[in-house]
């Protein structure tokens, strides 16, 4: 046995023994002494991976599969790699050629349901699923993300059925009953929830995921008190992320949030892409896209067409539907890759974007006649760079529409429990003369309704100065 060999062994008992601090330097010698090595390449690129330096794996793996473009877990180990940067895309093409390599290659099959699910195409995804359960039928990942696809449907109790198949080959699968959580929150059986967050609490107390269903059944059985310690016990765990950061912020009375994470709205959104429509628009009565469209085009404001048009957090392409017979061009942008692909579907706009809002304006310059934004900047409570971005990209003339949920106190702004902001309506024309914008038009009416209440706000259009 040679000496690279030799290394290769340790290396390799290290890391399955999960000893990466002892493995990693182990793959690096092996690279000084022969740095074309793909196995080494490979090995060290999932060391990276595992300790989230998502980057270097790439750059590692990449190199692997230059040197042997035959071996087909080269490419699916790069497609692990590309769905933790969130490259679904990209990860989708790594596992189909992995599988025109190795066809009967289940573990890639199943990562490519998951690849299809990032990019919204739920549909697509349930096959490949099946596929891979009838390929091992003793697949534990394959059920719980078949359950994961049927929740995105909102089929919940098809989703506990998947999830409890699941922890039938596997009785300690921590995802899995932490999906049953969410399945059973979403159904209201809340005593049912709490219990499977405690579930898989117990068989891995490091996961960060059932910390925070916890905090969101306690939350909505009305035990605040006892959410926010789940939140900030979560907190201990990943103490930077900006999402328990919010939620625990929109537990109590100390507001520090300017806006909603893009993390939290991503999640929101990617969770609701597959059945938005039908659920605002037939359980909330929507009329957002409507009002706006109603306000630009009568009264004071009336644009007239053609014009270039951004939709601000379109969605799936309610308002740009409206906007469409207006538009010269229609861009639209989303944090949500979901959303966007529901968009997409509609084939009415130009360009789509996954990108944040107001990121996406600051690098604009006089490029849009009309900006809208429907049911959007009610998660940010700072508009101040929102309004200045939005005056940037749009043409002097030009006109900024959008809603606002509608807030009377003191406060300019407010984060609700719903952990949406309501803002005054005096707060919103302060900003107005250092933001470049003039006030065309301001509404008052619902926007939708909400549990059994309906949502007051503002519809707002102003004009650049």
């Amino acid at each position: 046995m040679s000496e690279v060999d030799a290394l290769l062994r340790e290396a390799v008992a290290h890391h399955q023994a999960g000893r990466l601090a002892q493995a990693q330097p182990l793959y690096e010698q092996i690279l000084r002494h022969d740095p074309q090595n793909p196995n080494a390449l490979n090995l060290l690129g999932m060391v990276h991976h595992q300790q989230d330096r998502q980057d270097e794996a790439a750059a590692m793996i990449e190199r692997a599969v230059k040197l042997a473009p035959s071996v087909a877990g080269f490419h699916n180990n790069l497609g692990n790699v590309r769905l933790a940067q969130r490259q679904h895309a990209q990860a989708e093409a790594c596992y189909r050629r992995a599988l025109q390599l190795l066809p009967n290659y289940v573990e890639a099959v199943n990562n490519l349901g998951v690849a299809l699910m990032g990019q919204g195409k739920i549909e697509e995804s349930i096959p490949i699923f099946t596929t891979a359960i009838e390929m091992k039928h003793d697949y534990p990942s394959a059920r719980n993300n078949l359950g994961n696809a049927l929740r995105a449907k909102r089929l919940y109790r098809e989703s506990i059925a998947c999830y409890r198949d699941a922890i039938t080959f596997r009785a300690d699968h921590p995802e899995a009953w932490g999906n049953i959580a969410i399945s059973l929150l979403e159904l209201g059986e809340l005593a049912e929830a709490e219990a499977a967050c405690h579930q898989a609490i117990a068989i891995r107390p490091d996961a960060v995921g059932p910390y925070y269903t916890l905090g969101l059944t306690l939350e909505v059985a009305g035990r605040r008190t006892e959410a926010a310690d789940q939140i900030r016990a979560a907190l201990k765990l990943k103490p930077a992320s900006p999402l328990l950061q919010f939620f625990l912020s929109s537990l109590s009375d100390d507001q520090p949030f300017a806006a909603a994470p893009p993390e939290f709205v991503r999640q929101l959104f990617d969770n609701y892409a597959d059945t938005f429509d039908r659920h605002l628009l037939q359980k909330l009565n929507y009329r957002a896209p409507q009002l706006i469209f109603d306000a630009v085009t009568t009264g004071a404001a009336g644009v007239r067409a053609p014009l270039d048009i951004a939709d601000l957090g379109c969605g799936t392409g309610l308002s740009g539907q409206l906007f469409k017979p207006m538009a010269r061009s229609l861009v639209g942008v989303d944090l949500s890759s979901r959303m966007i692909n529901q968009a997409r579907q509609r084939g009415i706009y130009d360009a789509l974007f996954v990108e944040e809002l107001t990121d996406f304006l600051a690098v604009r310059f006089s490029q849009f006649d009309l900006a809208v934004a429907s049911d959007v900047l009610n998660y940010f409570g700072d508009l101040e760079p929102v309004l200045l971005a939005a005056a940037q990209a749009t043409r002097g003339g030009g006109t900024f529409a959008f809603t606002l949920e509608k807030h009377d106190g003191e406060r300019g702004y407010v984060l609700d429990k719903t952990r949406r902001y309501a803002h005054s309506i005096r707060y919103v024309r302060s900003l107005l003369p250092k933001t470049g914008w003039t006030e065309i038009s301001v509404g008052e009416d619902v926007l939708r309704t909400e549990s059994a209440k309906d949502v007051v706000g503002w519809v707002i259009v102003l004009k650049r100065t």
